[in-house]
């Protein structure tokens, strides 16, 4: 989450997908001008040592199925979202995916770090980039639990110990 919250500010140079934040894709295979919320997703993991199995492709991350946690709003499985889970929206035709930060049980809102968003104002314009948002639950499709996207068995179950002591200790249930 360190990760993606330094990234927080990085703004396109003209609103065309263009200028410094390139990099997400760039350091991931993709090609400079692309749609990067699914790249600055994997740029985050990447940079933790977390490998997971998507391409630039937001819809890449909808695809475990053993992953998915919450559908439509609904419950999948019966484990808690948490901070780190990717949130995948579908904003037609287009989907999206964004970072979870935190997940309130009573509202159920979530507070995501979405990159290729927009954001603040600047001279009267709004800024597309990397932006901290506030999402309803039935706004997102799926939410993925991302250490079933891990390679190796065992980096998994130690990842996944030390996250939930991680989530234990610093992200409040509301």
């Amino acid at each position: 989450m360190d990760t993606a919250f330094a990234q927080v500010g990085n703004y396109e140079k003209t609103n065309r997908n263009d200028g410094k934040i390139n990099k997400y894709a760039l350091m991931n295979g993709g090609r400079y001008g692309d749609a990067y919320c699914s790249w600055g997703a994997m740029y985050c993991h990447k940079q933790n040592g977390v490998n997971p199995k998507v391409d630039g492709r937001a819809v890449s991350w909808t695809f475990p199925k053993a992953s998915i946690i919450r559908k439509y709003g609904k419950v999948v499985r019966n484990v808690p979202v948490r901070q780190g889970d990717v949130a995948i929206f579908y904003f037609a035709p287009n989907y999206h995916v964004e970072i979870v930060t935190n997940y309130n049980t009573q509202t159920q809102e979530f507070y995501t770090v979405g990159f290729n968003t927009w954001g603040r104002f600047e001279n009267g314009k709004r800024r597309q980039g990397v932006w901290i948002h506030k999402r309803n639950k039935r706004n997102v499709i799926i939410c993925n639990q991302l250490q079933f996207f891990w390679y190796e068995k065992d980096k998994v179950h130690r990842i996944a110990t030390i996250l939930n002591r991680l989530h234990a200790s610093r992200l409040p249930e509301n």
